[in-house]
């Protein structure tokens, strides 16, 4: 049972393509770069508590939060933007707090304060508390500049140790129009 001659040159022309696909597969998985390189960026805060002012009784009257701001270039895909912060509050008092993005409410004109995180203390009871908030949002490519806002009610609300997270996510599927299919867009 001997191969013929003839016979083994495509033999030998399938075990090369094996091999060399082989090759060309665990090298290329090894070394080639990453799809997607994660995008984040993050601050924290937690040296200086911030005394947030009060605001007359049902105004909305929200205000950066100093030190709580971070620049990140962003390439177009939805980012998520997160916020933890721990806060102290006196009885019957209430904070609300909004994310920004390059110093405007995500959202708005349409629904301004359609995204924000409220906490109320209630009659007799002052309490500290962790509050957390996680939101995606479809920005545009390039560097964009990402905050947060605190309204506060009542006679003493501090917000203690906090940090702000805003993480670009991967690629994300267009509509056929092109546009992100997002009801959170920025104008």
């Amino acid at each position: 049972m001997w191969i013929k001659k003839e016979e083994m040159k495509p033999l030998a022309i399938g075990i090369r393509l094996l091999l060399g696909s082989f090759l060309v597969g665990f090298f290329g998985c090894t070394m080639a770069a990453p799809l997607f390189q994660p995008n984040v960026a993050q601050i924290d805060e937690a040296n200086q508590g911030y005394y947030c002012p009060p605001v007359p009784q049902n105004e909305a009257g929200f205000t950066n939060i100093p030190n709580f701001v971070l620049t990140m270039e962003t390439f177009g895909n939805p980012v998520q933007v997160s916020f933890t912060t721990r806060v102290s509050i006196s009885t019957s008092s209430a904070v609300s707090l909004r994310p920004v993005i390059d110093g405007r409410v995500p959202g708005a004109p349409v629904r301004p304060d359609a995204f924000y995180l409220y906490f109320n203390s209630g009659a007799n009871q002052g309490m500290d508390t962790t509050l957390s908030m996680s939101r995606v949002f479809t920005v545009s490519k390039g560097v964009h500049t990402f905050g947060v806002q605190a309204s506060c009610q009542g006679m003493f609300v501090n917000l203690g140790v906090r940090w702000l997270t805003v993480y670009e996510l991967g690629s994300a599927v267009p509509k056929s129009d092109g546009v992100m299919n997002s009801p959170f867009s920025l104008p």
